[in-house]
Order: C-alpha cells, then sequence, then structure tokens
C-alpha cells in the first residue's frame, strides 16, 4: 500500500482505538484495507481462494444441538484459529443461517480483541426463525503487510428444538 495511502489511515485507526478500543481499531484495520484494495485495484493478480478444505486447518467452530428458547437469546459457539507467525491480522466472521436458507444472525472475530481459542455467543430472536437445522458457517481472512488471503471454514451443522 503507498505511503500516501497509509497516512490517510492512520488517523482513523488511532482515533478507533482511542475513542472505542481494540475491537474497533481492529475493525478499522479491516475496513482500511479494503478501502485501499477498492481504490487501488489488486497489485497482483488474486490469489485462488481455496474452500473450507483450504481454510479448515486454520480455524473451526462448534456447537451441539440445543433448545430454541423464547425470546432474544444468545447461542454459544466454541472456536478456534490457528494461523502462521507471519501473519499480522485475522478476522473470523461468522454466519447462522437456518433451515431455510435464511441468515439469522452474524458475528466477528479479530485478532487483538478476541484470544485465538474461546467461547463466543450468536445472539438472536426465536421470531425471526424456525427450529430444526442451523448451519454455522465462517470465513477466515488473514493478513500481513503484503498480502491478504480469505475463505471459508468447515461449516457446522446442529439443531435447535422447541422446548418441551
Amino acid at each position: 500500500m503507498p505511503a500516501t495511502t497509509l497516512a490517510l489511515i492512520r488517523p482513523s485507526i488511532r482515533r478507533a482505538r482511542a475513542v472505542r478500543g481494540p475491537r474497533a481499531a481492529a475493525l478499522a484495520v479491516a475496513a482500511a484495507t479494503a478501502l485501499g484494495a477498492a481504490v487501488l485495484g489488486p497489485a497482483a493478480p488474486a490469489p485462488a481462494h481455496p474452500g473450507h478444505e483450504g481454510f479448515a486447518r486454520f480455524a473451526q467452530v462448534e456447537r451441539g444441538d440445543g433448545i430454541l428458547r423464547k425470546g432474544c437469546h444468545d447461542y454459544r459457539y466454541r472456536y478456534e484459529v490457528e494461523v502462521k507467525p507471519r501473519f499480522d491480522q485475522w478476522a473470523l466472521e461468522t454466519f447462522l443461517v437456518d433451515r431455510r436458507g435464511e441468515r439469522v444472525a452474524a458475528g466477528a472475530l479479530l485478532k487483538g480483541a478476541d484470544p485465538k481459542a474461546g467461547v463466543d455467543s450468536i445472539r438472536f430472536c426465536r421470531t425471526a426463525t424456525v427450529p430444526g437445522r442451523f448451519t454455522l458457517r465462517g470465513k477466515l481472512t488473514l493478513q500481513n503487510v503484503d498480502e491478504i488471503h480469505d475463505g471459508s471454514i468447515k461449516p457446522i451443522r446442529f439443531r435447535l428444538r422447541l422446548p418441551s
């Protein structure tokens, strides 16, 4: 990225870090990178984006079956991100899809704001979905100074049923 672009981006990152903390700063870095790529275009041909077969070794999510409770609730899942040291930044975006194919909720985990492994949750309301089989998909983005790689991780499936 040219120095002029970095000069424009750095103040917004500092402002985000000072005002909103590390998660906002990481989001500012991701937004600035996307903006720089959109304005400047790719510097070299983009590498092929592997499917979950390629990125499954870097990140995974897991969740067991459960109850679809009345009202709005946080539904927890476990995650683990394992990246090579050469990548300065990582982001794991998660997307929850119900049996109708409707996207119900989404979330994001970022280096600097979240640990590499732990428990996170996705919040959604029972009125926005139907009981049954759900799929939790993920997109992992890895970045260093020279390159950005992203791809899908292996999706997981689980059931949420109505209480008895």
